[in-house]
């Protein structure tokens, strides 16, 4: 699985509205360390075909309340996943 990064003048609220439009599942989640996250999907057999890393912070707690707000957006669709690295920088993320 490949990650596309999606940081520079991005207005996430449109990328994340426009994946809601797409009706297809969409995760959101939080991580210090997408590459690490993309290897844990790939050992785990999860079956999603993108990620894409929307966001990033310094602030955990701004990149937690984002998750947040765009998960309740997903009806609760909320990545569990819990980074091994502490951060920051802290990133939001979708898989689809």
């Amino acid at each position: 699985m490949d990650i596309s990064w999606e940081l520079n003048n991005i207005d996430i609220m449109g990328r994340i509205n426009e994946l809601k439009r797409t009706d297809e599942g969409v995760v959101i989640g939080i991580t210090a360390a997408p590459e690490d996250r993309v290897d844990a999907l790939e050992v785990g057999g999860e079956a999603y075909d993108e990620m894409q890393v929307i966001y990033q912070t310094r602030s955990k707690s701004e990149v937690r309340r984002l998750r947040t707000e765009f998960s309740e957006l997903f009806d609760g669709y909320r990545d569990s996943y819990q980074s091994s690295r502490s951060g920051p920088p802290f990133y939001l993320y979708t898989l689809r």
